[in-house]
């Protein structure tokens, strides 16, 4: 968590920085059509690469998917599976640059881990067990943030979510180990569960169309 708040403070002085020379008199609203990456994802607990697609349906209000590709996870050695989030996102005022915007959106995650532990045994015998676990997770959040104009093609938006999100848990082939670790073990264990979801989520978004 403390290296994703260094990581978005970075990020956020670095194009606030940028904005001095780029603010122009014009209102900001949001595009008709953009595409862009979400850069975020590479330091979420189950990091992956990200693109987000944004749809205006009016210049205050669009509709937004991202959709990536997960190659590991902090619970395990490697993992792979992928990630799907969905909402709206509305302007909450209009402003030349920096707008606060408000989200809610749907999340689904599929995450197959690889694992290993060391199994003791009474006879003095020790032996490494490999095994898989599958995650599955469907969730909703509300975020609140800020939208900004990099130049006259690029914007960036920071967001703030807070959530709740069901996880089902689930061991693959029967040497499978509900091995111990510090934070949320429960999740780590077969089972059905239900917690918070977190996120910080900064998008980078090239213009496509406007309503102009």
């Amino acid at each position: 968590m403390i290296k994703k708040i260094v990581f978005v403070c970075i990020i956020i002085l670095i194009s606030k920085q940028y904005l001095h020379g780029q603010v122009t008199n014009d209102t900001l609203f949001f595009d008709r059509f953009s595409v862009g990456i979400s850069p975020s994802a590479l330091i979420n607990s189950f990091s992956g690469a990200q693109v987000n697609f944004n749809i205006g349906l009016t210049p205050k209000l669009k509709f937004v998917v991202e959709t990536g590709y997960i190659f590991n996870s902090v619970h395990a050695e490697s993992a792979n599976g992928y990630r799907l989030k969905y909402g709206i996102e509305w302007m909450l005022q209009s402003r030349r640059n920096a707008p606060f915007i408000m989200g809610l959106n749907g999340i689904h995650r599929y995450v197959t881990e690889q694992r290993s532990s060391t199994v003791f045994y009474p006879e003095n015998y020790s032996e490494i067990v490999k095994y898989e676990k599958t995650k599955t997770m469907q969730g909703f959040q509300i975020s609140l943030g800020q939208y900004f104009r990099l130049n006259q093609n690029f914007k960036m938006s920071y967001l703030l979510g807070l959530g709740i999100g069901g996880v089902s848990v689930e061991d693959i082939g029967e040497d499978a180990v509900n091995d111990f670790v510090p934070f949320f073990n429960f999740y780590n264990r077969a089972g059905k569960y239900n917690y918070p979801v977190i996120s910080v989520n900064i998008k980078y978004m090239y213009t496509l169309a406007t309503f102009k």
